[in-house]
Order: C-alpha cells, then sequence, then structure tokens
C-alpha cells in the first residue's frame, strides 16, 4: 500500500528547509512565516487515523479488482475499485 499522507516529520522538514532559504536570500518575513509553520506543525495533536483500505485491496472483496463484490455490502450494491467503507481490512477478524 501506497503512503497517501505527508508525515509530520516531512512537513517539519519542508518548512524549515524553505525557511532556511529564504533566510539565505534575506526575506525575513517570508522565513519567519515558514519558522511559525514548522512550530505550529511539530505543536499539533496527532490524528486518530488508520489507512484506508479500499474494496478492490479489501480481503472481504470476493469478486475481482477491477469488479470488487464484498460480504459486507451485500451483492445488491454497486461498487467500484475505488470505493472503501469502515469495515475495509487487509486482514480477516480472526487474525487481528
Amino acid at each position: 500500500m501506497t503512503k497517501d499522507y505527508i508525515s509530520r516529520e516531512a512537513a517539519i522538514a519542508e518548512a524549515r528547509y524553505r525557511q532556511r532559504f529564504y533566510e539565505k536570500y534575506h526575506d525575513n518575513d517570508f522565513a519567519e512565516a515558514f519558522e511559525i509553520m514548522g512550530d505550529k506543525l511539530r505543536d499539533l495533536p496527532s490524528a486518530d487515523v488508520k489507512p484506508v483500505v479500499f474494496c478492490k485491496d479489501c480481503l472481504n472483496n470476493y469478486g475481482t479488482k477491477e469488479q470488487p463484490d464484498c460480504d459486507i455490502v451485500g451483492w445488491d450494491w454497486s461498487l467500484k475499485p475505488d470505493d472503501f467503507c469502515s469495515n475495509g481490512s487487509t486482514t480477516r477478524y480472526y487474525d487481528e
């Protein structure tokens, strides 16, 4: 699975990089803005999230990757490969 999010460390590193860039070229307003941005990113609380499991990759999918069918949603629901739900899983419930 690919990471579809950016880590806090990567965002802070980018802000610090841009801060140093603007300091080098004597634009202190932008440098200060990126310094503040890095500080605020560092202080943000972490989100309580888990990765999204798309229907095409879910273990509840008994169809194909192109045309998923789901044990959870039911046979009368037309699913697309990039659909997802709160029950998406890459492990069966008894494997967790």
